[in-house]
């Protein structure tokens, strides 16, 4: 039996989905820190990965019409 690959798009959004899961991970991580000094550096951390989040989103959803047109 074949075995198939994954879609580009299937693959971003999983890829997306991990993101998601580490942010959540480092939030959690944020939240008990409290004031301390290494929550401004995990919070810089968490801005850029949910930038980065959004921009994989983004190409997921282009790479998703793109397959549909595709078809």
């Amino acid at each position: 039996m074949a075995e198939r690959r994954e879609s580009a798009s299937a693959a971003k959004y999983r890829a997306a989905d991990d993101l998601e899961t580490q942010i959540r991970q480092k939030a959690a991580t944020a939240s008990q820190l409290g004031d301390e000094g290494g929550r401004k550096a995990l919070d810089k951390e968490l801005e850029a990965l949910t930038d980065r989040l959004d921009r994989l989103r983004i190409e997921a959803d282009e790479a998703y019409a793109r397959e549909l047109a595709a078809q």
